[in-house]
C-alpha cells in the first residue's frame, strides 16, 4: 500500500476535523493529560500540527506533532497517532522526520504502548524511557 502525509494549515481545520475526530479522540484517551477540545484548540492556535495519513488515496489516519524546545534541543514530539492499517503508513514518518529537521528539530518522540516500540525499532527508533501512571480519581 502507497502511504502518503498531508499538513493541514490551522485555518483548514473544520473542513478535516470531523474526518479525525474520532482518531485523535481514541488516541488522547491514552493521553489523559489533554482531551479532543485540547488538541483542536493547539492546532487551531499554530501549537501543534495536523497531519493526514492516507493509504492510496484514501484517509486512513491522523499525526498531531508539537515542537518544543529542550535543553538538548528542539524536539518533535508525536502525540498523537490514529488511525487504521497504522503500520502500512509507518514510511510517513520519514516526511514528518525531513519536516521536523527543517523547523531545527534533533529529535522526534512519541509515547505509546509497546507495539509502537517493536513497529518502530527497524526505523531507527529505540525506547529511552517507560512511563507508568496510576489514576488517583
Amino acid at each position: 500500500m502507497t502511504a502518503s502525509i498531508d499538513g493541514i494549515h490551522p485555518t483548514d481545520i473544520d473542513l478535516y476535523w470531523p474526518l479525525v475526530e474520532a482518531w485523535v479522540e481514541a488516541a488522547a484517551s491514552d493521553v489523559a493529560s489533554w482531551s479532543t477540545a485540547d488538541w483542536r484548540h493547539k492546532v487551531e492556535t499554530g501549537h501543534a500540527q495536523l497531519w493526514l495519513i492516507r493509504l492510496r488515496s484514501a484517509l486512513s489516519g491522523v499525526i498531531i506533532t508539537e515542537i518544543y524546545d529542550t535543553a538538548a534541543g528542539k524536539t518533535c514530539a508525536l502525540p498523537i497517532v490514529g488511525g487504521t492499517h497504522l503500520k502500512q503508513s509507518l514510511p510517513v514518518l520519514a516526511d514528518i522526520e525531513a519536516w521536523a529537521r527543517e523547523q531545527g528539530c534533533t529529535r522526534l518522540q512519541g509515547d505509546g504502548r509497546e507495539g509502537w516500540v517493536r513497529a518502530l525499532q527497524s526505523l531507527g527508533w529505540r525506547p529511552v524511557s517507560v512511563q507508568i501512571a496510576k489514576e488517583l480519581i
